[in-house]
């Protein structure tokens, strides 16, 4: 079936299951897969979204507590009269 065709198809079949009509055995398919694929196309949205900031914001948070590492050293071999060597981590 055409997707246009199908989205008016799916269209009307709703509009029938809002004025209390009979449906036919395909509209009532119809309107399952089009609640399981808008449900499901959020929900796959909203997952990717979260893990992907959750990662990203995991990685800065690694990346500015090795930079605050190595600051520190830094500032402790400079202000240390017997030391010359810096770690890096």
């Amino acid at each position: 079936m055409n997707k246009r065709i199908k989205k008016k198809v799916t269209k009307r079949a709703i509009n029938k299951y809002d004025n209390k009509e009979k449906l036919t055995v395909k509209e009532i398919k119809l309107i399952k897969s089009y609640i399981t694929l808008k449900s499901f196309d959020y929900l796959s949205l909203w997952k990717g979204v979260k893990s992907f900031f959750t990662s990203f914001f995991n990685k800065l948070a690694q990346v500015f507590k090795r930079a605050s590492k190595q600051a520190l050293n830094l500032a402790k071999a400079l202000n240390s009269p017997n030391t010359t060597t810096v770690k890096f981590y």
